[in-house]
């Protein structure tokens, strides 16, 4: 028996070793986005976790040294990739408004890749916190997120979770012994998701982050512009119009006197397809397309910065 003991212990032991290897080796794609925050330059604002973030800014226009930004674009990935920095929503916004009023206007961007809500409100704020217009460039980014030992960020949108927050185990183990797996363990992070029981946001969670960062924004006098950004992967016209929460965000934005504009109908009424404007079929522009994009926003931005 103390035999059979040793060679199963070892057999385990072995198998969970190979596991582990495959995983680190193979880094199959989770089920739910993982984010490895040792590996990123991270600021902790507010205690939200702002990767890819020294020094805060990484583009802007029509700022003097030291100068308060008019304007912010807040989002993730798609303000902020598919082009040169300048050539990019922000600085073209800036450059756009620019023309139009006859001055510089100092336009900042709060974006980078993959950074869900909470974490693009924490850049803004520290980017801008008294620009007058605010102007979200929106994408169904996830709304429920945890950390695990300060390194590793889990987007926990769509599976089940536990009391603590985490990711449900697949087995049932103590909440910290499941904890330390998760931070130390790649095999048990990709079981935990692969496994994982679907747990799809109802819409007041989903669109609480939004709703409370853009009440923070009113609740200080600036105005917001919400540009509702498309989806690459098929035609603008067959889009659907602000569904889901996306929708209840919107009726809301609007009653409270807020600017929405629907991004892709608004290029389609241009004659521009996705192919035109994209350079992935999820949501990223070209330059081309983050310059169309920044047309369509300058007039509602314009009117935002004459609101009294």
């Amino acid at each position: 028996m103390r035999r059979l003991a040793v060679r199963l212990g070892v057999g385990l032991a072995l198998f969970v070793a190979t596991a582990e290897g495959a995983v680190r080796v193979g880094r199959p794609t989770p089920r739910a986005p993982v984010v490895d925050l040792a590996a990123r330059e991270v600021a902790w604002l507010g205690g939200v976790p702002v990767w890819d973030a020294p020094g805060l800014p990484r583009a802007s226009s029509g700022c003097a040294e030291g100068g308060a930004a008019e304007v912010v674009v807040v989002g993730d990935s798609i303000p902020s990739i598919g082009a040169e920095a300048a050539q990019t929503l922000g600085p073209r916004l800036g450059d756009r408004l620019s023309d139009a009023l006859g001055r510089p206007v100092c336009v900042r961007v709060a974006a980078r890749p993959g950074l869900p809500p909470q974490a693009q409100y924490a850049l803004a704020e520290a980017v801008a916190p008294d620009a007058p217009v605010v102007v979200l460039a929106l994408w169904r980014a996830g709304a429920r997120w945890t950390v695990v030992g300060d390194r590793w960020w889990f987007d926990t949108t769509t599976v089940a979770v536990d009391g603590a927050g985490l990711p449900r185990s697949p087995m049932p183990l103590p909440s910290g012994l499941h904890r330390s797996l998760l931070g130390v363990s790649a095999a048990w992070r990709y079981t935990t998701l692969a496994l994982a029981q679907e747990d799809p946001p109802g819409v007041d969670r989903a669109v609480a982050p939004h709703r409370a960062f853009l009440d923070r924004v009113r609740g200080r006098g600036a105005q917001v512009v919400v540009a509702e950004m498309p989806s690459m992967a098929v035609p603008f016209d067959a889009q659907p119009v602000s569904d889901g929460w996306v929708g209840v965000l919107r009726a809301q934005t609007e009653a409270a006197g807020g600017a929405w504009v629907e991004v892709g109908r608004v290029l389609a009424a241009q004659g521009l397809g996705v192919e035109d404007v994209r350079i992935d079929t999820c949501c990223h522009l070209n330059t081309a397309g983050h310059d169309a994009v920044a047309a369509v926003l300058v007039d509602p931005v314009r009117r935002a910065l004459d609101a009294p």
